[in-house]
């Protein structure tokens, strides 16, 4: 227990310490360079346990693999085995080694450590990281299973890459283009296969394939209106009424994206003398010179109180979000705001 050890019984094959391990993963086989482990002991009563007849693991040099076949105790699904390592172990140490290269990169090109911070821990760069995650480390183990360097490949190498998804994936043009763009920002030089003619004209082929379609239906909402009418005032509505109604005329009378409507912050929004509603939405899609704003979105009172955004956001404020005014996180920004909505299946 307290060394010197010569076996390590916590690591795999892939990750060790010592020249010799114990192989207790998939399989249990019978020692190749070593005796069966025992193990004895005594238990509470004085008895003493001799379990040489449980079940026996490996101890195995890490130099080289069994040389005879196993038989393994149990029949393991290998196609959910292996997607549970991709997701779990390999997808980290691919993700780790995406962001090592990004460092050592930018101090090769001299940066210093207070760069590599700004450049690595922003929230762009946090942002950047969870979306280009999935398509990048795909890449690396595409690499790595057909010897390519995946920091320095050839542009017919990425294109190879991105064909293959095509053809056995059914990748559409707009996840091709996110690869590309994800597996781009892992090289320094991304103007060299710009330059490339055949890396040109694969893009170019690919979106003339593509046809995207228009389509301009009027959209009658009379059905909801008569609705929200014969539901009544909003004084008699409950919660799981209120919010559904008060997201729509949102959605509706002031053009907000669902997630603009998540990122209005209450204690700064209010009714004005004129009868405007004023909401002001931190952070939200769009941004101004490459940054963050806070947008504030104008929408005017209707003559009928029943399909009125100011006065269902009224009677909603009043009846619901005192109970909520808690600050949260931005979901992107350091920074917390008070959300007008927070949870949409859980009025309470």
């Amino acid at each position: 227990m307290w060394g010197p050890h010569t076996v390590d019984l916590f690591a795999s094959r892939t990750n060790t310490q010592l020249p010799r391990v114990l192989d207790s993963g998939e399989r249990f086989c019978q020692p190749t360079m070593g005796p069966h482990l025992t193990v004895s002991g005594e238990d509470t009563e004085g008895t003493v346990n001799n379990h040489s007849g449980d079940s026996l693991l490996a101890i195995s040099d890490m130099v080289s693999n069994p040389t005879e076949p196993c038989t393994p105790t149990s029949s393991p699904d290998p196609a959910a085995g292996s997607s549970r390592l991709f997701s779990r172990r390999q997808s980290a140490r691919l993700d780790t080694s995406s962001m090592a290269h990004q460092r050592q990169r930018l101090m090769g090109e001299g940066a210093s450590a207070a760069t590599v911070k700004v450049m690595t821990e922003s929230t762009l760069a946090k942002t950047r990281k969870r979306h280009y995650k999935g398509p990048q480390a795909q890449w690396i183990l595409h690499c790595s299973t057909n010897s390519i360097d995946p920091f320095n490949p050839k542009a017919v190498e990425l294109l190879n890459f991105l064909a293959e998804g095509i053809e056995t994936k059914g990748w559409k043009p707009g996840t091709v283009n996110n690869y590309r763009s994800a597996i781009l920002d892992l090289f320094p030089d991304r103007l060299s296969f710009w330059s490339n003619s055949t890396f040109r004209d694969f893009f170019r082929h690919l979106s003339s394939n593509s046809i995207k379609r228009f389509i301009n239906t009027p959209i009658d909402i009379t059905p909801v209106l008569d609705n929200f009418r014969a539901m009544g005032p909003n004084s008699d509505l409950n919660p799981g009424q209120l919010l559904p109604k008060l997201c729509w005329l949102l959605a509706v009378c002031g053009f907000m994206r669902p997630s603009d409507i998540h990122r209005v912050d209450v204690s700064h929004s209010l009714v004005l003398p004129s009868g405007e509603l004023e909401l002001q939405v931190v952070g939200p899609k769009e941004k101004r010179a490459g940054e963050h704003i806070i947008k504030s979105v104008f929408i005017h009172p209707h003559e009928d109180p029943l399909i009125c955004p100011v006065a269902t956001y009224q009677c909603y404020v009043a009846q619901l979000a005192p109970a909520t005014l808690t600050s949260v996180k931005h979901p992107y920004l350091d920074q917390t705001f008070n959300p007008l909505i927070r949870y949409i299946f859980d009025i309470n």
